[in-house]
């Protein structure tokens, strides 16, 4: 169930974003192998071309994003 609060949390940015809504039933793989991860990058790829937010999706490190320290400005280097 965590996995799934994630991914809802990253289509609810992306709809901010964008604008949208989005309903989805179950994050699970009954459709297709790994649906869901398929359609949350999708959306966080198309949030990143479409608005003045490239940091929403980096192809280098798809579904992560840097976290910065308040203290001294730069990224912690332990994201991955």
């Amino acid at each position: 169930m965590n996995v799934g609060q994630l991914f809802e949390c990253s289509l609810g940015l992306v709809g901010s974003l964008l604008n949208r809504h989005y309903q989805v039933e179950l994050f699970d793989e009954r459709c297709e192998q790994e649906a869901s991860k398929k359609l949350v990058f999708s959306e966080l790829y198309q949030a990143s071309k479409q608005t003045t937010s490239p940091w929403v999706f980096e192809p280098e490190y798809p579904g992560k994003n840097k976290i910065f320290d308040r203290r001294t400005g730069g990224p912690f280097s332990n994201l991955l």
